[in-house]
Order: structure tokens, then C-alpha cells, then sequence
């Protein structure tokens, strides 16, 4: 991989490289002797593999996390800007469309909860979960299995007498599923997050892996914008009651609305690209002192 990546420094030459996940590779100082580097933090809590010496500047999701980056790790706080996470444009075409798709969906008054297969890292917990909601008989339910294709099978198969639960594949439109629907059942991950915040789509976290899912979930969770739950009955339980009493996704949606920071890609590459700018300015005012 560290040979790869030199190769296609070495060929493209860049004026910048952007790191998205941590131990990035091109951090190294023998990849950015021509590049400089930025580092765009894609969770809502800090770790250490995120620093290093040699980033040029870093886009953070949270006040927090900027300073923590300076109190616990000496960095500059003029090279950290609070940005949010970027997510692919659809979700932002897709959040102008969620009110007149909510409410107007499902068997049970507009009601749909969005299950993301992949939280679940034991099959019959799913299939307990959505038993669950369908004796409930509060709601439609979509359960979203991506590349699962033996989970796909199994669930068509099992809940195939069940109209108010639909299961599907891989889709490409996962955004308009989220807009369509009153809560999402997730994992923590930092995108997924950032993903529901733009759609303001309220959040239930089951079980959360340990490391940077788990604060990830803390983080959602202190500030209102999901529920963590330690198992299928409880989460259940939420679930119900977060359908069955609207004042609590008006409030959810209140607090994502004002934790949103706007569209975070934009913000990054025109702060780069401003960045490159100055720097290959101030380069060109110094060689022209140095004519005679």
C-alpha cells in the first residue's frame, strides 16, 4: 500500500493531498515533501492516530474536538477549522424533499423506521426486532441488507406474509430512504451520523462497537440527537415510544438543526483551495526578494 501511494504522489505531483481516515499513509514525511496535507476527521471523537506533525491543516466535526486537538495535543489552532463532516451532495437534494415525504409514507399513519442490517453482528436479533415492531402494529419498516445477499434471502423469506415490512438489497438511493422515514436503526459511524444530521433523522444506536463508534454514539447521545440501547427489547421499546409521541422527534430534529454547520465539503475545498493559494503567493513575494 506505501509503495502504491508513493508511486501515485510521485506521478501526479499534487499541490495537495486530503487524508480521510487516520494512519494515512501520506502523512509520512517522504510523501509530502511536494504536498501539502490536510486531514478531514470523519468522527465526532478524537484519537491520536488522527495527529500528525506534518498536516498542513485539519477540519474537524466539533468544537470539542478542535480543542481537545490543542489542550491535549499541542496542534495549532489556527490550522483547525470546525466544519462538520462532508457526505455525498444527494443528501442535501434529499433533506429540501424530507417534509413532504414524512408523513406521507407507510401502512400506519406515515410511520417508517429505516433498519440498517449491517448494526446487527447477530442475525436472529434482527429478525427478533422486527417481530417485535410487527406485533406492535405501529408502523412500516425497511430493512436495508446492502451486499447481504444470505440475510436478503432469509428475511424475504421470513416476513414474506407481512406487508408492512419491506426488505431490500443494495440500493444506491439510501438518502431518499432516509428521507422518507421517521428514525434510522444504525451503527455509530461518523458518515451515517453525519448523514441523519443533514436529513434530521433521529438516531438509535444499538450496542455500539467499542473505540470510535461507541464515543461516536456518547457524543450523539449527550447532545440529544440519538438513544443507545444495550439490547434488541430495549431498543424495541424506544422505538415505540419515540413513534408514539411526535414531541420527541420535533425535538430531536430542533437539535440537529442547530448542530448542522452547512454543507461541509464546500466549506473544506474552498478552504483549501484558499489555503494553496496564499501559501503559493507568499512563496512567489519571497523568490521575487530574493532577485537582485
Amino acid at each position: 500500500m506505501k509503495g502504491k501511494m508513493l508511486e501515485t504522489i510521485s506521478r501526479f505531483r499534487p499541490d495537495a493531498i486530503i487524508n480521510t481516515f487516520p494512519f494515512g499513509v501520506v502523512s509520512e514525511r517522504e510523501c509530502v515533501q511536494a504536498a501539502r496535507t490536510f486531514t478531514v476527521i470523519t468522527d465526532y471523537a478524537l484519537h491520536s492516530r488522527w495527529i500528525h506533525p506534518d498536516t498542513f491543516g485539519y477540519y474537524v466535526a466539533t468544537n470539542e474536538i478542535k480543542n481537545q486537538m490543542v489542550q491535549n495535543y499541542d496542534a495549532v489552532a489556527e490550522k483547525i477549522s470546525v466544519t462538520g463532516i462532508p457526505v455525498r451532495p444527494q443528501f442535501y437534494t434529499a433533506a429540501a424533499e424530507a417534509p413532504l415525504h414524512r408523513g406521507a409514507q407507510g401502512t400506519a399513519k406515515g410511520k417508517r423506521i429505516l433498519i440498517m442490517a449491517g448494526t446487527f453482528t447477530v442475525f436472529q436479533q434482527l429478525v427478533e426486532l422486527i417481530h417485535l415492531l410487527v406485533d406492535q402494529e405501529v408502523c412500516e419498516i425497511t430493512v436495508v441488507c446492502g451486499r447481504k445477499q444470505q440475510a436478503y434471502e432469509k428475511l424475504t423469506t421470513l416476513f414474506s406474509g407481512q406487508p408492512q415490512v419491506n426488505i431490500v438489497g443494495y440500493v444506491k438511493n439510501i438518502h431518499d430512504l432516509m428521507a422518507a422515514s421517521s428514525c434510522i436503526v444504525t451503527k455509530a459511524g461518523g458518515i451515517t451520523l453525519s448523514e441523519a444530521v443533514i436529513l434530521k433523522l433521529p438516531i438509535f444506536i444499538l450496542n455500539p462497537y467499542g473505540g470510535q463508534e461507541r464515543e461516536n454514539a456518547r457524543y450523539f447521545k449527550t447532545n440529544g440527537m440519538a438513544q443507545i440501547s444495550s439490547n434488541v427489547r430495549q431498543l424495541a421499546e424506544q422505538l415505540r415510544d419515540f413513534l408514539g409521541a411526535p414531541t420527541i422527534a420535533d425535538r430531536i430534529r430542533g437539535e440537529m438543526a442547530e448542530f448542522h454547520k452547512g454543507a461541509a465539503g464546500e466549506l473544506i475545498v474552498n478552504d483549501i483551495l484558499k489555503t494553496l493559494q496564499n501559501y503559493q503567493d507568499a512563496n512567489h513575494d519571497y523568490e521575487l526578494m530574493l532577485r537582485p
